[in-house]
């Protein structure tokens, strides 16, 4: 999508004010009781990486390759936000597989039982929140059409299936091994990677790079306070979301 300066501003504020949240948030935050810990972080790194070399080369296929059409062909349609979910679905079916066949539990991919709760409050606050910034509370007041209903339906799938690959698979996993920053920043990095192909060829690339960029950032940040996947996902979807309102 071709986003603007004044939008890219909205944005960034927006991103400072998760952070505050988010700082305010943890300063009443309880100690985990039962972290997570993979036996063997290095084997459990090499395997994330790997999943992220997968999901980057189905971006490939999806936006430089024949993706499009076969999806196309399908009925469902080459629309943006279905193409994104068909690309989302195969991820996490992808690390679902993973999960599968080492036998590993959904808490592993930051789906903690434990943290539910807290995730909820956590992602409600940072909804709220990014509607008060953008300055849409007027917008949904007035209601929300079906075109727009579904939408939004769309992007909660996609950020669901986005979040739980990158910030719950690959984070969790990259953190275990390198630590709680280098994880981050380097599942960032990732997921701006694999951002690449669909962004090239859109009418203004560099502002849509940059919003990827800040993005893994603020929502590796928010999955490494709230310590559930829920919470980047859910404030995630409705971000992305208003941007088409």
């Amino acid at each position: 999508m071709d986003i603007d300066t004044s939008t890219l501003l909205l944005t960034m504020s927006e991103w400072l004010g998760v952070v505050a949240v988010i700082l305010i948030l943890g300063m009443s935050q309880r100690p985990d009781r039962h972290p997570l810990v993979f036996r063997y972080p290095r084997r459990e790194g090499l395997v994330a990486l790997g999943l992220a070399g997968l999901v980057f080369l189905l971006s490939l296929w999806f936006y430089n390759g024949p993706g499009i059409a076969l999806l196309a062909e399908t009925g469902l349609g080459s629309g943006l936000l279905i193409t994104r979910l068909a690309l989302a679905g195969l991820s996490v079916l992808a690390a679902g597989a993973f999960l599968l066949v080492r036998r590993q539990p959904l808490r592993s991919a930051g789906w903690k039982r434990g943290e539910l709760g807290m995730a909820v409050r956590w992602a409600i606050t940072l909804v709220f929140l990014s509607v008060f910034l953008r300055g849409r509370i007027f917008a949904l007041l007035d209601g929300v059409s079906a075109v727009e209903g579904q939408a939004l339906l769309l992007w909660a799938l996609i950020a669901l299936a986005e979040e739980t690959v990158f910030r719950g698979f690959i984070q969790l996993r990259l953190s275990a091994w390198l630590g709680n920053l280098p994880g981050l920043l380097l599942t960032a990095a990732l997921f701006f990677l694999c951002q690449l192909p669909r962004l090239a060829g859109t009418p203004s690339p560099g502002t849509g790079l940059l919003i990827a960029a800040g993005q893994a950032l603020v929502l590796g940040w928010v999955m490494q306070r709230s310590r559930h996947v829920l919470a980047p996902a859910l404030y995630r979807a409705v971000s992305e979301w208003m941007y088409l309102l």
